[in-house]
């Protein structure tokens, strides 16, 4: 995968992360030089497909396009809901951790009731969280 970062002098839009990119990564989409991607330097999460019309990715003319892709792909009225769903992604490990530790308590015969309470409510919680997720 060819990568090439580029510094940009010109504001770009926000990241639906909130994060306002300082550089843009172009990456080729694989479909010979016609289609290529391009993301932000902040978070890796979101990336938009362009027409690069066969261009070098250092030229200044791909820059441009990518630029301009960037810039004009249409994000979310309420853009902290991309952030929320990326930390309720990062927080899904820390709540099944919390889940299998109570659950082995379960397991052993060795809980008590508020262990039980937060096996049941753990297991909920990754339930929703999942279905979020979708």
């Amino acid at each position: 995968m060819n990568i090439v970062g580029i510094a940009w002098t010109t504001e770009l839009a926000t990241c639906p992360c909130g994060k306002t990119p300082t550089e843009l990564n172009i990456t080729d989409a694989g479909q010979g030089r016609k289609w290529a991607n391009v993301a932000g330097n902040c978070c890796g999460e979101w990336m938009i497909e362009f027409r690069t019309h066969y261009t070098e990715f250092r030229s200044e003319e791909c820059v441009q396009l990518a630029r301009e892709a960037w810039n004009a792909a249409p994000r979310a009225a309420n853009a902290g809901l991309c952030s929320a769903l990326m930390a309720l992604r990062d927080a899904r490990k820390w709540v099944q951790q919390a889940h299998d530790e109570a659950e082995a308590k379960h397991d052993n015969y060795d809980m008590d009731i508020v262990q039980y309470e937060i096996m049941r409510e753990t297991e909920q919680l990754l339930t929703r969280i999942d279905s979020a997720l979708l």
